[in-house]
């Protein structure tokens, strides 16, 4: 039996009941309360070559693409590759979140057909899909503040009877929230928590 625990679930995990703590953990839930998990589709697109840089596009980087299915695209600039990211977030990523992945990856061919002007879908050699809302141990891809949930970053953060510490993004209340930066910096923060070292609330 373990001394300690350092818990990184996502939040929808924690927030569907997926695991139970025994006893109740009243101020820990009451701060997931606070908090939302945000959708988000994204569609990596490998073509036969990047048709998107020419003479006069050879710094493109992001395309905001405005009225299409995946309103933005990324490229790999600076470095040249034939991959574009098309990307998708909010509340028209959950409405499409049902899906399945040919239609979505057909909706974000449409999105670049649009754009370049091109037929694109006879020159993708390769696609993958990263669709977090249908993943059971995700839910989501990035945490938020609710309307009226202010400081629940910081009170998930808290540790439980110095036994229980929680990391992971929707525990950062420095800025750093629904990134990798903030997910990196509280298991840092847990694990000092843990080691019994001082950590600034």
């Amino acid at each position: 039996m373990a001394a300690k625990l350092i818990v990184t679930l996502p939040l929808p995990v924690l927030q569907q009941g997926h695991v139970v703590f025994a006893p109740g953990l009243p101020d820990t839930d009451r701060a997931l309360n606070g908090l939302r998990m945000g959708a988000v589709i994204k569609v990596a697109l490998w073509f036969d070559e990047p048709f998107w840089w020419t003479p006069q596009r050879q710094e493109l980087g992001f395309l905001s693409t405005s009225g299409q299915p995946f309103p933005v695209l990324w490229t790999t600039y600076p470095v040249i590759a034939p991959l574009l990211l098309a990307w998708l977030a909010g509340p028209a990523a959950a409405a499409l979140s049902n899906l399945d992945d040919d239609e979505l990856v057909e909706r974000a061919l449409r999105t670049v057909d649009k754009v370049f002007k091109v037929r694109s879908g006879a020159r993708l050699r390769h696609r993958a899909l990263h669709n977090w809302q249908r993943d059971p141990l995700a839910g989501g891809a990035y945490s938020y503040v609710a309307v009226g949930g202010e400081g629940s970053q910081r009170a998930l953060a808290q540790p439980v009877a110095n036994t229980i510490f929680f990391a992971g993004e929707a525990t950062d209340w420095t800025g750093h929230h629904a990134t990798v930066h903030g997910a990196l910096a509280t298991g840092y923060r847990a694990a000092r928590e843990a080691l019994g070292e001082e950590v600034r609330h």
